[in-house]
């Protein structure tokens, strides 16, 4: 209802323009509430929150552009905020990374979403016991859970070390790390990982 919509929107659904919401973070776990309880927690003024929310979109608006340009798409960020001792924003987090936010390229994951979907596919198991340790209490949710993830095999671990500084030396158009390969040459390493490990 806060977006204006009147149903769930199906899977892959894409918004006409970003949209800001929000969660606590010095809790056990990050909650949703909603901007009117956030706003009570955090004390902000009505002029406070709505500067926060542009600021946000138009750190947004910088991230989207410059990795547009290499043809990335930002699928979904965050950012951390927080005042300093003049009561100014000032974020204090990384912003624009691949572990911070979902880029997509060509339709394909580019970020920290690669691990995730890794070992949803193939330990499956373990991804079920942290659905269910974080349902059953959420906030000691990670001392229920006793199995361990397998290390990620090495071909895979390389695609994501090539990842980052192709993608660096695309957004910035400049060759920063010289022996890095293209984005498009990483992106074909992890499809045909893909289509060998995870299907």
């Amino acid at each position: 209802a806060d977006l204006g919509l009147t149903e769930m929107p199906p899977e892959g659904f894409r918004f006409d323009s970003p949209f800001v919401d929000a969660s606590t973070k010095y809790e056990e776990f990050d909650r949703y509430p909603g901007w009117a309880e956030l706003q009570r927690l955090s004390g902000l003024s009505n002029e406070e929150l709505d500067a926060l929310k542009r600021y946000v979109l138009a750190a947004n608006d910088i991230i989207t552009e410059g990795m547009k340009r290499a043809g990335f798409v930002n699928e979904d960020g965050k950012f951390e905020l927080a005042f300093d001792e003049e009561r100014r924003l000032m974020v204090v987090d990384t912003v624009g990374t691949l572990d911070e936010c979902r880029f997509t390229y060509e339709g394909v994951d580019a970020s920290k979403q690669i691990p995730r979907d890794y070992y949803k596919a193939t330990q499956p198991e373990w991804v079920a016991e942290i659905e269910t340790a974080k349902k059953s209490d959420k906030k000691k949710w990670k001392s229920l859970v006793t199995a361990r993830p397998e290390p990620l095999p090495a071909s895979l671990k390389g695609i994501l070390e090539h990842l980052y500084p192709a993608v660096a030396n695309a957004v910035l158009d400049r060759k920063l790390f010289s022996g890095a390969p293209s984005v498009d040459e990483v992106i074909g390493e992890y499809e045909k990982f893909k289509a060998a490990e995870m299907s």
